[in-house]
């Protein structure tokens, strides 16, 4: 997979930017087993896949913010959420998507927010949290709900704050 424009694929996982055509086997009429579903809005989505041992196949995105993050400010935006099930991959459950604050590049160094259980249908998150440091990045990473899972993610607004003055905008385009 390529990490949509503008982000950076961590810890060795390959996000994926949607759509492409799903590797599924198609039926006898020639129909993918699993298409992927439409986008939210605009054209693209991002997907990201954590898999269980004993493979351990852990994907992660991380992008830099245009302003750092305001130290104990409360800071929000929204991100649409669904995750696809596939019996054949073992992809079972939907799993959480978790935010992180770092310093540089893919840096974990605090857990922001963690998303409700993720659902098969879009379902539109408002993700608000008050970071302890002035973070640069923020990182976007998932965790199975005890199966391997594989999570679209789509439609994230701009952050708000009103210590920033005017929104800042993750590198997001890819979205629109």
């Amino acid at each position: 997979g390529v990490a949509p424009t503008q982000w950076t694929s961590c810890f060795g996982g390959t996000v994926d930017t949607h759509p492409f055509q799903w590797p599924a086997t198609p039926d006898c009429n020639g129909t993918p087993a699993n298409p992927l579903p439409n986008p939210v809005n605009g054209v693209n989505y991002m997907g990201m896949l954590d898999i269980n041992p004993p493979y351990n196949w852990h994907e992660s995105v991380s992008a830099k913010l245009d302003t750092p993050l305001c130290v104990n400010k409360t800071h929000t935006f929204t991100i649409s959420l669904r995750y696809v099930f596939d019996a054949p991959f073992g992809w079972y459950n939907g799993g959480s998507l978790k935010v992180w604050g770092g310093n540089s590049s893919c840096n974990q160094a605090q857990l922001l927010w963690t998303s409700p259980g993720v659902t098969t249908s879009w379902q539109t998150y408002t993700a608000t949290f008050s970071p302890s440091a002035a973070y640069k990045y923020l990182n976007f990473s998932i965790q199975n709900g005890g199966s391997s899972c594989y999570i679209l993610v789509d439609n994230m607004s701009c952050i708000t704050s009103a210590c920033m003055g005017s929104p800042d905008d993750p590198p997001n385009s890819v979205y629109d």
